[in-house]
């Protein structure tokens, strides 16, 4: 028998298949990181400083000022794209701000 590959998950010394457990949470893990995020252009980015006691209101004006500015480059950048897309026989969109998803940790 050759090297047990890495999608079969975690196998332990002397047997040759996964017990239930290991099945089961590489079921989940393929279920939670399968799930679609929410669109990098429409994150509600304001949950993660509104309401902070760690930031002065000086800090929360600097930090709204700069996510609107990340909004207005992302929408700038989707527009480049788009109209470099026009020409292209193939759209290539692998990194339209339109389609990337907002990353979130499990």
């Amino acid at each position: 028998m050759g090297p047990i590959p890495v999608w079969q998950g975690k196998v332990r010394p002397g047997v040759e298949r996964i017990d239930t457990q290991a099945y089961f949470q590489m079921l989940c893990l393929a279920a939670m990181t399968s799930m679609r995020m929410p669109l990098l252009k429409e994150c509600g980015w304001g949950a993660v400083y509104v309401g902070s006691e760690r930031i002065g209101a000086a800090e929360l004006a600097e930090v709204e000022q700069l996510l609107e500015k990340l909004k207005a480059s992302l929408a700038a950048l989707e527009a480049a794209v788009d109209e470099r897309n026009a020409a292209r026989p193939q759209p290539f969109n692998a990194f339209n701000p339109k389609i990337l998803e907002c990353s979130v940790s499990v």
